[in-house]
């Protein structure tokens, strides 16, 4: 694992935030996943550890944060190894998927979309 200076390039016409980890062959992502639950209900606070838990070795997930309040549906903010784009958002997809069904507490919460975030250029 190395440290490189993070920057900005284009994925597939998608501008991204890269470098700031990496390892051969692959770069850090961050992978903004969207839940929506029943009306009215909240996040559960133990989502990031629920999903971290339930993720496996292949996920390569280093970190995840919560935005509860994020509109229109909450977000989680996961941070994982991947060799590119598409495999960075399967990975986070999966990893959450399988969080939602192996815990009660988010049996009733969906999986929206799982994306990268889009920046805009800063060079």
């Amino acid at each position: 694992m190395r440290t490189l200076p993070a920057k900005a390039h284009s994925d597939q016409g998608r501008w991204l935030l890269t470098g700031v980890r990496a390892w051969d062959g692959g770069r850090m992502y961050l992978v903004h996943v969207q839940l929506k639950g029943p009306p009215g209900q909240a996040l559960p606070e133990q989502t990031a550890q629920l999903v971290l838990t339930h993720a496996e070795p292949q996920d390569r997930l280093e970190h995840v944060s919560t935005h509860p309040g994020a509109s229109p549906h909450p977000v989680l903010g996961l941070f994982l190894l991947a060799a590119d784009l598409d495999e960075a958002e399967r990975h986070a997809d999966l990893a959450c998927r399988r969080a939602l069904a192996r815990c009660p507490s988010l049996h009733q919460w969906r999986l929206v979309s799982a994306q990268v975030p889009l920046i805009a250029p800063f060079l």
